[in-house]
This record gives structure tokens, C-alpha cells and sequence, in this order.
């Protein structure tokens, strides 16, 4: 493993609420500026038996409707008690900032409270972290700011997923981005 530089990771608790529809429409300039500076970005429009190429580990992956923006969303469902998540690898990242943002809701109004998590990891280290608790039909943000230092990150990791959630309990994930920070 090697990680050089010096990594500051301003973590996001209590997380923007986005609508309650299922819908985001961003104008036409916040459309063309962010799809300009997204450094990746997965909205889980392909068709896919799981969740286009992200690993689903402790639970069960999807697409599925309704999502934050286009068709689709990803569904993360526990398979026993306890934390589920997905995770996809980045490769190694330049020396810079970068935030890293999804929106994250349950499924169902009458769905329980779940806890969320985002997390970025470098390596075998945790980088940054976001979490917020989620239920019914409110889409919620998570987004962690990292500041890389003097060199780059190397083994890049984002994880998504439940905390402490029941069998069955599940999470939609929507609209997962890095970009320029």
C-alpha cells in the first residue's frame, strides 16, 4: 500500500434533503457544468442484473425504481442483520480535492428507519465519512470532501451501504459522483 501526502476529510453529518418526488431536473448550465468537472459518476441507467459493476457485500443488489434522477436507482438490500453494502474501486487518485457525493432513501413510505453510510477509503484506511438516517420517500445527500496533500491516493475505494439495518431492510442509491472539490 502506498499513500503519500497527507489526507484531510471533512466528513458530512446531517445530510440535504433532496425532493420528495423522486425527481431531480437540473437546469441546463448545472447540467453542462457538472457533467464537465464529474471526475465518475453512476446513475444506474444500463441495464444490469446488480448495480453496473458495483460489488454488493452482506445483501443483494438491484436496479430499481423510483430513483433521484432518470429511470433507475440501485437497491441494496441486507441479507442477514447488520451492515450491507456496495462498493466500486477507483484506481489510484491525484494529489488535489474531490468531493464524493450520493443520495441515498428507502424504498418504501412505511419502509424503517435505516442508517446510511458513504465512505472513502485509500488503501486499508478510511479517508472519510458521511452518514445520515433515512426513511420514506425523502431522498437524502451524502458528501465528503477530501483534501489529498502532496501526493496521490492509491487504491481507491467508495462504500455505500446500511448501518445496524434488519433482514431485508433496504437502501436506494442514486446518483453517485465524484468530482473536482
Amino acid at each position: 500500500m502506498r499513500r503519500s501526502g497527507l489526507v484531510v476529510a471533512l466528513f458530512t453529518v446531517g445530510c440535504a434533503a433532496g425532493s420528495s418526488s423522486g425527481s431531480f431536473e437540473p437546469t441546463d448550465a448545472e447540467e453542462s457544468a457538472s457533467a464537465e468537472a464529474e471526475l465518475a459518476a453512476w446513475s444506474f441507467e444500463a441495464a444490469s442484473p446488480s448495480c453496473n459493476g458495483w460489488t454488493a457485500r452482506k445483501g443483494r443488489a438491484i436496479r430499481a425504481a423510483p430513483p433521484h434522477s432518470g429511470s433507475y436507482a440501485c437497491k441494496l438490500c441486507a441479507s442477514a442483520g447488520g451492515a450491507a453494502e456496495l462498493s466500486v474501486s477507483l484506481g489510484d487518485l491525484s494529489g488535489g480535492r474531490y468531493v464524493v457525493s450520493a443520495w441515498v432513501r428507502t424504498p418504501e413510505e412505511e419502509s424503517p428507519v435505516v442508517g446510511s453510510e458513504l465512505s472513502v477509503h485509500a488503501g486499508d484506511a478510511s479517508v472519510g465519512a458521511s452518514r445520515a438516517v433515512v426513511s420514506g420517500f425523502l431522498w437524502s445527500r451524502l458528501r465528503v470532501e477530501l483534501v489529498a496533500l502532496g501526493g496521490e491516493l492509491t487504491d481507491v475505494r467508495i462504500r455505500i451501504g446500511t448501518i445496524d439495518a434488519e433482514r431485508n431492510e433496504c437502501l436506494l442509491v442514486d446518483d453517485v459522483r465524484i468530482e473536482p472539490g
